[in-house]
């Protein structure tokens, strides 16, 4: 099965910046569940924000946040593996499904 991949070179001091308030941060995008069958697929984002950090992560509305660095991501809690992978300043590798296709999103800080 073939995974389209894009590649995002993030600027690591505007990452660091948009990192430093977690609460700020929750403002820019909605996340919830997402369920299939009764079984979490994981979290479907909605309501982001223009220039937030998470429409320079190449995210849309709708999106399913399936796995950040090879790490099944199902609850929100996971998600800040996401939040502490970007803050740590490595590279992110966000797997998603967009419209039913598997997509996988590269950054590098």
């Amino acid at each position: 099965e073939k995974v389209d991949e894009e590649i995002i070179s993030l600027s690591h001091a505007d990452l660091q910046k948009s990192m430093e308030n977690i609460t700020d941060l929750m403002t820019q995008v909605r996340v919830r569940p997402y369920f299939r069958r009764g079984k979490p697929e994981g979290l479907i984002v909605s309501q982001i924000q223009p220039n937030s950090v998470f429409s320079d992560l190449g995210l849309m509305n709708g999106d399913i946040l399936v796995n950040v660095n090879g790490n099944r991501i199902s609850s929100p809690e996971e998600a800040l593996q996401l939040y502490d992978g970007l803050k740590s300043g490595s590279e992110v590798n966000i797997e998603i499904t967009r419209r039913g296709q598997k997509k996988k999103l590269s950054h590098f800080a």
